[in-house]
């Protein structure tokens, strides 16, 4: 239906948004990465969570502006946000060891 057609506008601008994102925590990084390692660790898991979502948001993309819906394009963002959030909890939890010893 027509939400559908909202979708596919909104999620590209959504994974760009998480592409800049990418290479912000890739720049923060090389800098980071040379004296601490649990800096380091944060921006290289905030790196592959917004990858994550980025492909997350490509694979919803493809199934929403199709004229059918893609299930594999479904399943692919699945396993995307899955990856992401996963990443994303991870770098917190670095994070929160850190912010809380």
């Amino acid at each position: 239906g027509q939400s559908n057609y909202a979708w596919c506008g909104i999620h590209p601008v959504q994974a760009s948004y998480w592409l800049f994102r990418a290479a912000l925590f890739i720049h923060v990084a090389t800098k980071d990465c040379v004296d601490d390692a649990d800096s380091c660790a944060i921006d290289a898991l905030y790196v592959v969570s917004s990858f994550g979502w980025a492909a997350a948001f490509i694979a919803s993309t493809v199934s929403e502006c199709a004229p059918l819906p893609n299930p594999k394009a479904f399943c692919a963002s699945d396993v995307a946000n899955l990856i992401a959030a996963l990443t994303m909890v991870s770098a917190q939890s670095v994070a929160f060891k850190d912010g809380c010893a």
